[in-house]
């Protein structure tokens, strides 16, 4: 800063603090010369609405350079700034030893004082003014439902499409006409419906009623909330039933929703294309004009207009008749719908061939697909699946399936894993097809779940809608419950219901953050309702639902879920309704206290985020417990902690227990329920010795954790060390999640999880791996960067998994050790397990030489150690092979492989390929990089290729709800630098186009500063306690 005016220069300096990036506030700060200079910086930048981490930060790394400067003013400032427990507890102990003259210690106790005010005033008016600026705005928002004036009764369809690029300006287009029925409800002179990039043709504009109404020759179209209005003459008269016709044309599109195009190469490497349509949630409005909200359920007919270059067409019901043929076109009608949403309507134009069968029932179940996949036998497991599971669903739901036929039809390109429209399911292929000869059992299991998945909707969501999206978390969570069901019905042997808890794990984690969301909250705009289909609605409203399965019962959940349906089927319902249904159903049976109701309990885990954990605090003199519940918030610098809000933040919680003494673990085991109102409940346990442990939450049946004293906690880990099996392994499982998170919290101390870990070298079951390898695997993440700790915690590592290797080798396993199985050989073969390497390299070389046959359950893991551990010519020859494959899982399986390389300039040319669709499908993009992000070397690469891309991979996926914040959570959940922090929070400050990641840069940033936190507490202890052990 070249100027000889030193007030200027102090304008020039405030100027430059007031960037709104706190990339350009932390460059500012490092560009201060001399200590004076640095204190006046501090002072500028804590002024800022949004200084104060940035500052305090640079403070504290930068306060030997201060050189005995006085910081009064900056204890000022602070004064002024902070109102959370956590910060001033931070700071405080920051200059709790550090030599501060008298002047500075007056000044940090006034501010001390003042800081306490702040804290007392946010907790007492935060929400009071919270509410009253949202009541303040409420008369901002723009209101994206529809009238209520008008209701659908029917539509009749024709679609017409263009399929392919040879048809001159028509290519990817499509010609529409449709015939609405709507009754009016309400007088209106007005028809507003929904429409997006439809040409609507006005001279066709007609209605048809009683009363001799009429309509304009023309409409008005709102852009944002995507309304048509079209005007009629005179009010309709309430009551009446009137028919919209018009004509219209749309665009088949690059996008995988709505209506949209996808290809694929068939066996004469020709280029096959076809349409298909994703309408979940608001996109049916793409394909026709329509009252296009879940509420508005109607019947629908449909006639598809194909060419001759297509083979068929398939929609939600059968044909009507044979297709009948007109010139160069085929016209194929089909059966009127059952009253549904329009979300759910689907139509596919293909060349796909299909296999079929029938259910016990005689419904007829379809497969569909690429000839080659159909030929190939691909389809024949997810047939086998979709028959049988339809069976059960029927007896489960005691509800005979309401449509005459099913079809499973698997697209190259669908950007969801599969969508449940009504007798028209759409899947991407990897979740619809297996080969057996090439598959892992991953894949088998994957295909059993979403086709499980999807046909329970077709009861739960399909035949009982939720009236609005704010409720769709009842939909999939419970799908994604009753999914279990399915797949254990037809695999026993996978034994699937244990497994569920140990795959829902990363919600809890999401969970346990302040930036987490309630499951039921209220959406507008099709970016929020987007925002909705996350992890959240999916595994956490699976948990709870499961949950109320353990403390209802099964029988008295069946049978109320079962009433609901039976009460609301065609029609919607909101989730009150079916708490209803299963509050009468549990009175009933008596598995539910009469003062108690569903509404009551669940309310406090679907209205607010979150979850608690519960202490048990054993008396063991006077032999009792005594149990209390708080939220369990992950990182302990959140700033709800220590306010009135968070200590009145409760739930009902169903508390399970047993002890030592008589171990039974039931999942239904009747529950000490903990209700909001109790500080503490105090129960007694006269049966339990002193010298006895108790374990709490049996089977993980509440969505919870638990914490123990630690005279407890020492015998839990005694138990696991002399003979685990006494317990439970969903219990052992738990005990390893809960000890691993309750330290990262800092409730307990960290090391007590990894004490626990030592007895992993007994333990012969898969469960309690897998709780127990994401810890392990998070801890090595974390120090990573430190050479010696990282080598010892390597040795570690391999010391506590060498048993376990050597027990499972290569060699087949029984289905219940193959998770395991994998698991132990990629870890071991990625900390460089000498047998390990030699044995993936062994069988590589084979594959290449002489083409002989990986298995399937190992190919990712050799084609991850040989990378990691050859030369650029193997990775080099490996993606040309790559490039070139047709079959779209096995190119995955190798792009894995590749992305392990410890080369950063071949991390790169997977990161460009990731756009390229001659080498990957769009759908897979996201994937690809992500793949990047798991290679240490590669975060820095895929977090620098999301900031440069970010409005390009916005543009192709952000409206499909998982895609991006996936991608954000797989490039940021290991990263622990404040630099990484600022970039990232520079990121979403300069970028207003986040969308349905939203939420997901709010988590990244929240766990980035956990992160941070987590290394610079643990990494030293841990180091400790390696170098003893």
């Amino acid at each position: 800063m070249k100027t000889s005016d030193s007030t200027l220069r102090s304008d020039m300096q405030y100027g430059l603090s007031c960037s709104r990036s706190l990339y350009n506030l932390n460059k500012y700060l490092n560009s201060q010369e001399d200590a004076r200079s640095r204190v006046n910086a501090i002072r500028n930048v804590l002024s800022k609405p949004s200084g104060l981490y940035v500052a305090w930060t640079f403070l504290k790394q930068n306060y030997e350079k201060l050189n005995g400067t006085v910081l009064t003013g900056i204890f000022t400032d602070f004064g002024k700034k902070i109102n959370t427990k956590a910060d001033l507890d931070d700071i405080g102990n920051f200059f709790e030893n550090k030599n501060l003259t008298l002047e500075e210690k007056e000044s940090w106790s006034v501010a001390t004082i003042q800081i306490k005010s702040n804290i007392k005033w946010i907790g007492q008016e935060f929400d009071s003014i919270k509410a009253w600026l949202s009541e303040l705005n409420a008369g901002n928002e723009v209101n994206y439902r529809l009238p209520t004036n008008l209701l659908p009764n029917s539509y009749d369809i024709v679609i017409q499409p263009y399929i392919g690029d040879s048809w001159g300006e028509k290519s990817f287009t499509f010609n529409g006409s449709i015939a609405i029925n709507f009754t009016c409800a309400e007088p209106t002179n007005k028809i507003i419906f929904h429409g997006i990039d439809l040409n609507l043709d006005t001279n066709s504009f007609k209605i048809e009623s009683s009363d001799n109404i009429e309509i304009e020759q023309r409409y008005t179209e709102d852009k944002i909330t995507n309304f048509i209005q079209i005007n009629m003459n005179k009010q309709c008269q309430k009551g009446l039933n009137y028919v919209l016709k018009m004509d219209y044309s749309g665009l088949i599109i690059e996008n995988l929703y709505g209506f949209y195009r996808s290809s694929y190469m068939n066996e004469q490497n020709q280029i096959e294309y076809l349409a298909t349509t994703h309408f979940q949630p608001t996109d049916a409005r793409r394909a026709f004009p329509c009252f296009d909200e879940p509420g508005l359920k109607a019947t629908f007919k449909m006639t598809i207009i194909r060419h001759k270059n297509f083979s068929n067409s398939v929609f939600n019901t059968p044909l009507d008749g044979t297709p009948q043929p007109n010139g160069d076109w085929f016209v194929d009608k089909f059966k009127e719908t059952p009253k549904m949403s329009t979300y759910l309507v689907a139509f596919v134009v293909s060349n796909f061939d299909n296999i079929t069968s029938q259910t016990s029932k005689s419904i007829q179940v379809e497969v569909w697909g690429r000839p080659e996949r159909i030929n190939n036998d691909d389809g024949d497991f997810s047939l086998n699946e979709t028959k049988f599971i339809l069976d059960f669903f029927e007896d489960y739901f005691n509800i005979t399936y309401p449509l005459e036929k099913s079809s499973q039809i698997g697209v190259p390109d669908f950007n969801a894993g599969a969508m449940e429209n009504w007798g028209a399911v759409i899947y991407r292929e990897t979740a619809l097809f297996y080969n057996p000869k090439t598959d892992a059992l991953s894949n088998k299991q994957r295909v059993s779940s979403v086709v499980s998945h999807e046909l329970a909707h077709q009861w739960f969501g399909n035949l009982v809608t939720p009236d609005w999206w704010n409720d769709i978390w009842l939909n999939e969570g419970f799908a994604s419950w009753v999914e279990y069901l399915g797949v254990n019905y037809t695999h026993p042997e996978w034994n699937f219901l244990d497994l569920f808890y140990v795959q829902k794990l990363k919600v809890m984690e999401l969970d346990s953050l302040e930036s987490s969301h309630s499951v039921s909250f209220d959406v507008n705009d099709p970016g929020e309702i987007n925002s909705l289909f996350d992890k959240i609605s999916y595994d956490k409203g699976s948990s709870i639902i499961r949950m109320m399965n353990a403390f209802l019962t099964e029988n008295t959940f069946k049978n109320g879920v079962s009433n609901y349906l039976r009460e609301f089927e065609y029609k919607n319902a909101k989730q009150d309704d079916l708490w209803q249904y299963l509050t009468n159903q549990s009175h009933a049976d008596a598995t539910l206290d009469k003062t108690m109701s569903v509404k009551d309990i669940m309310d406090t885990w679907t209205l607010k985020k979150g979850y608690p954990y519960v202490t048990v605090k054993r008396n063991y003199e006077e032999e009792e417990m005594v149990l209390t519940q708080k939220w369990f918030l992950l990182n302990p610098a959140s700033k709800i902690l220590d306010t009135e809000e968070y200590d009145n933040y409760k739930w009902f919680i169903p508390f399970t227990y047993t002890s030592q003494e008589n171990p039974i673990f039931d999942f239904e085991t009747k529950p000490i329920w903990l209700v909001p109102d109790d500080q503490e409940l105090k129960v007694k346990i006269n049966n339990i010795n002193d010298g006895s442990w108790i374990i709490g939450n049996l089977k993980h049946s509440a969505f919870m954790r638990v914490n123990y004293d630690e005279r407890n906690w020492n015998m839990l880990i005694d138990q696991l060390k002399t003979n685990n099996t006494i317990i439970d392994p969903i219990n052992r499982a738990t005990l390893l999640d809960d000890s691993f998170n309750l330290g990262r919290a800092e409730i307990i101390d960290q090391l007590l999880f990894m004490r626990m870990t030592e007895y992993l070298k007994d333990e012969e079951e898969g469960l309690p791996f897998v709780p127990a390898l994401i810890g392990l695997d998070y801890i090595a993440n974390m120090i990573g960067n430190d050479y010696f700790a990282s080598n010892s915690y390597k040795n570690y590592i391999i010391g506590l998994m060498n048993s376990t290797y050597h027990r499972l080798g290569w060699d087949t396993v029984s289905d219940d050790l193959i998770d395991l199985q994998i698991s132990t050989i990629q870890l071991m073969c990625s900390y460089g397990f000498e047998d390990c390497v030699s044995e993936a390299q062994s069988r590589f070389d084979d594959w290449m030489k002489n083409n002989s046959t990986l298995p399937s359950n190992f190919k990712i893991i050799i084609y991850s150690t040989v990378i990691k551990f050859g030369d650029e010519e193997t990775w080099l020859s490996l993606y040309e092979k790559a490039k070139s494959m047709s079959d779209n899982t096995e190119k995955l399986r190798i792009f894995r492989g590749l992305a392990s390389t410890r080369d950063a300039s071949l991390l790169s040319i997977i990161l460009n390929s990731a756009s390229d669709t001659e080498i990957i499908r769009s759908q897979d993009e996201t994937s690809v990089i992500a793949y990047v992000a798991l290679n240490p070397l590669g975060r820095k690469l895929a977090f620098d290729h999301l900031e440069d891309n970010w409005d390009k991979l916005f543009e192709r996926h952000g409206d499909v709800s998982f895609t991006l914040s996936s991608l954000v959570d797989s490039i940021t959940k290991y990263l622990n630098t404040n630099s990484y922090l600022f970039r990232l929070m520079n990121f979403v400050e300069r970028n207003s186009n986040l969308g349905v990641a939203t939420k997901a840069f709010e988590q990244a940033i929240e766990n980035v500063q956990f992160n941070t936190r987590w290394t610079s507490k643990n990494l030293e202890p841990i180091k400790q306690w390696l170098n003893s052990n």
